[in-house]
């Protein structure tokens, strides 16, 4: 026998194994074959077999299974369903071998052959994951990009340890779940049935709504789900922060350690931007005492923060008049003079210690007029740094659900 005899041969033995799977009258049950296939289904199923054959011919293990995927899509059997497996074995797909083996486990008549299927797959399923899911036939299963058909549900569904993104739709929209399953795990998902209005009629009742119906009628058509959740309530509120800086003088020398002092006060209105930013709009009020002379700053805040369940940063600047209290005028060296001022400044952490209590540090650069034996000039004067601690009023955490007024801080009893 010849080379090309030998393997007209084996495609023959391929074909017919499959070919004999796709013929009438073969088992039927609700998962192995939820209908009979049409006279089509076959015809076109019987030339994905041929292609199969062509394919695994020339090594093409993937395209070979492939095609006996759609094959057996068409015309579900037992035989096809072994097929898939040798084609998943020999193209190194795990996933693909457990689901096949399954398949033939539960519709294949032949005990002795059942067994080693069973056996084989047990191996298998060790090394791999399962994800169950629990939704209303219905509903559309999407697994990492790929909707499963209503056959491939209806058995264990086999993946890849590792994660995985879930979106299960129906008629209320869509859910979309990130799931993580080992190797040897199962994780569920489950999803609840939309409510059924003859057994829950107070499910479907109208819509309550403070628009009247006349206003707008479609208010007042049933609904056809529970009311979806309220969207977030974002609301202004008054906060006071008070702080301390060391004020590091910018022209300080070896013989002084030109260090300051400085408090200050802030009244500070806070408007959510979002669920995670929020400006905050105010007026401050900031006395130092410093080797070169004491000042008091005061003028207009703003600064915007972002932030995450408990934490945030930010940015802001404040501006308004520095007036000189007391000079210390020494030789050579610059003095701040009462005139226009401006500080940007930096919160680098700020943290929520408790619902309505929040603390934090802050570094600034401290822009103003000076003046020298020869000149004047305006400029950098101080950098300071330090640490402020901000009270909240006014807000109900319970209807304001944004970032800027949680339910807890990181102290709060859970």
């Amino acid at each position: 026998m010849t080379d090309r005899d030998a393997i007209l041969a084996r495609r023959a033995l391929f074909v017919g194994a499959a070919l004999a799977s796709i013929a009438p009258g073969a088992r039927a049950t609700d998962r192995c074959r939820p209908s009979e296939p049409t006279e089509a289904d076959r015809s076109a199923s019987e030339d994905h077999v041929q292609r199969a054959a062509r394919a695994a011919e020339q090594r093409d293990f993937d395209g070979a299974h492939a095609e006996l995927t759609r094959a057996y899509e068409l015309s579900p059997s037992p035989r096809l369903a072994l097929q898939l497996a040798r084609a998943a074995r020999a193209a190194g797909n795990a996933v693909a071998l457990a689901r096949a083996l399954e398949r033939y486990v539960a519709c294949s008549d032949d005990e002795r052959t059942r067994e080693r299927a069973r056996a084989q797959l047990s191996e298998i399923a060790s090394t791999l994951g399962v994800i169950e899911v629990r939704a209303p036939a219905e509903s559309e299963v999407t697994l990492d990009g790929v909707v499963l058909s209503a056959e491939v549900r209806a058995y264990t569904l086999f993946v890849t340890p590792g994660e995985h993104e879930l979106v299960i739709s129906d008629g209320r929209g869509s859910r979309r779940t990130q799931v993580s399953v080992g190797a040897g795990e199962r994780q569920v998902i489950e999803v609840e049935a939309p409510p059924d209005c003859d057994a829950e009629p107070a499910l479907c009742m109208p819509c309550l709504s403070q628009v009247t119906c006349d206003d707008d009628p479609a208010l007042c058509m049933p609904c056809l789900s529970p009311p979806p959740p309220e969207r977030w309530v974002r609301q202004a509120h008054l906060t006071l922060e008070a702080g301390y800086a060391l004020h590091l003088d910018s022209s300080r020398d070896e013989s002084d350690d030109g260090v300051g002092h400085g408090l200050w006060l802030a009244p500070m209105l806070n408007l959510p931007l979002g669920d995670v930013s929020s400006l905050g709009l105010g007026a401050y009020l900031a006395p130092a005492w410093t080797p070169d002379g004491d000042f008091l700053r005061f003028g207009p805040d703003a600064r915007v923060r972002v932030g995450g369940a408990n934490w945030a940063a930010g940015v802001g600047v404040r501006g308004g008049w520095l007036a000189l209290l007391r000079d210390e005028p020494r030789d050579g060296r610059s003095r701040p003079v009462s005139g226009w001022v401006v500080e940007p400044y930096l919160d680098l952490m700020a943290l929520r210690v408790f619902e309505r209590v929040t603390a934090g540090l802050r570094a600034s650069l401290l822009l103003s007029r000076e003046a020298s034996r020869d000149a004047e000039r305006f400029g950098l004067s101080h950098v300071t740094t330090g640490l402020w601690i901000g009270y909240a009023f006014g807000r109900d955490c319970d209807e304001d659900l944004s970032w800027t007024c949680p339910k807890r801080g990181l102290l709060d009893e859970r």
